[in-house]
């Protein structure tokens, strides 16, 4: 009796042994199937464990052999796992590598902070798009930004497996940018999975999303950013500014908008104001991003969040610091208005026109908004009274001075005037 319970004792140790590590270690994989990306391409990993600390940014580093690199790149907690999303733009080919420092982990029967590596490798091709971010979590409507990198028109295809409604595909010009919407049709929040393929190019992008107050709402954002995507580029070590806009579409004000950066714009960029009260009807609100670029080249991409109680919107900013940049002569100014009227859905006033409300500073002038309207200016009588009243003046000098003249002027007979006489 006491030889089979030594017996199971020791093979139930031996299952503890072998199984337990295996269940409590760190898991690490990139969504797509291989550790390979081209130039350009988004990357993005899942890591899965038994984690007493949290991954944050400051825990994640990016090596090129053993070269630490500058890179954009964020990471979001869904459930139990991490994820890590990366643009691999302006980034050689060879050999990389992820890495994640100082965070406490489960493993085996042991707590460790060992370093956890994961190494891809990019190749000398170049993607067809990169898509960010590529992680989402949300609880309303949201959009994902595709651009191109290739030098022809690329059409992408999107599939969500009905999990959203969305456009079934999109055309991206060569360089182009666009936003891709994507409405909630479910009220449960749980991880989904949204697929964007064109002909060299694929992402996995996973989505926890869902909305309890509201199921499914095909609308328009009830305010929104204009423009709602920023590209900058300027030179290593210095400032630039850019002034755009936030427009309440809806009907009715909202209150208590909080305006805040994504961790990769963190260390690069300034926002003012983080909060707006009150933002009526209609009306618009003038948000000012001040940045600051590194002492290296790099590029770096990230939002603007802007969310109140019922909504949130996104403003996608791209920054590109290059070594001895010159500007082109439309962005030389450091601070630089880039909302045109058009995107406020205002006009402008001709010459000879005012607006009936305050005007808006933007990109192509003053601009007149959408809830007013140019008017013609009612000319003044006063001018016309005034040149009357001086056309009247001369002529009474006029006519008093003949009359003067002739009165002082002595008469003449005409018949002596004839005959010589004086």
């Amino acid at each position: 009796m006491k030889t089979k319970s030594k017996v199971f004792i020791f093979s139930l140790f031996l299952i503890l042994i072998f199984t337990t590590p295996t269940l409590l270690a760190v898991e690490t994989q990139f969504t797509k199937e291989s550790n390979i990306f081209d130039q350009g391409e988004t990357l993005i990993a899942k890591i899965s464990g038994n984690f007493i600390d949290r991954i944050t940014t400051e825990n994640i580093l990016f090596y090129q052999d053993h070269v630490r690199i500058p890179i954009t790149y964020d990471v979001k907690k869904i459930n139990d796992n991490f994820y890590i999303y990366s643009l691999l733009l302006n980034k050689p080919s060879g050999n990389y590598s992820l890495r994640i420092n100082d965070v406490e982990y489960i493993e085996g029967l042991k707590i460790t902070d060992a370093e956890i590596r994961m190494n891809f490798t990019i190749t000398s091709e170049t993607a067809d798009f990169y898509v960010t971010p590529g992680v989402v979590e949300s609880n309303d409507d949201f959009f994902l930004k595709l651009r191109s990198l290739g030098g022809a028109t690329t059409k992408v295809k999107i599939d969500s497996q009905d999990a959203f409604t969305h456009n079934s595909s999109v055309e991206l010009t060569s360089g182009g940018t666009k936003n891709v919407n994507f409405f909630i049709n479910d009220s449960e929040k749980i991880l989904r999975e949204i697929t964007l393929s064109s002909e060299n190019t694929t992402y996995t992008i996973p989505v926890l999303a869902g909305n309890p107050k509201t199921p499914f709402s095909n609308k328009a954002l009830s305010f929104k950013f204009e423009p709602n995507t920023i590209d900058v580029s300027f030179a290593t070590n210095s400032e630039a500014t850019r002034i755009i806009y936030i427009v309440n579409n809806n009907d009715e004000d909202i209150e208590d908008i909080s305006l805040s950066l994504s961790s990769s714009l963190k260390d690069y960029a300034t926002i003012t104001p983080s909060k707006i009260e009150n933002l009526k009807a209609g009306e618009t609100e003038k948000v000012e991003i001040s940045f600051e670029s590194s002492e290296i080249s790099a590029s770096i991409s990230g939002d603007v969040i802007a969310s109140s109680n019922t909504s949130t919107t996104y403003l996608s900013i791209s920054l590109n610091f290059i070594p001895d940049y010159v500007p082109s002569e439309d962005d030389k100014d450091t601070e630089s208005i880039i909302t045109t009227c058009s995107q406020l859905r205002g006009s402008i006033c001709a010459s000879q026109e005012v607006c009936s409300e305050d005007t808006i500073p933007t990109k192509d002038g003053l601009c007149c908004p959408s809830s007013a309207s140019c008017e013609g200016i009612t000319k003044s009588n006063t001018g016309k009274w005034i040149g009357w009243g001086i056309i009247l003046l001369v002529i009474v000098f006029l006519a008093y001075f003949f009359k003067k003249y002739k009165k002082a002027r002595p008469s003449k007979d005409l018949l002596s005037v004839a005959k010589g006489k004086n």
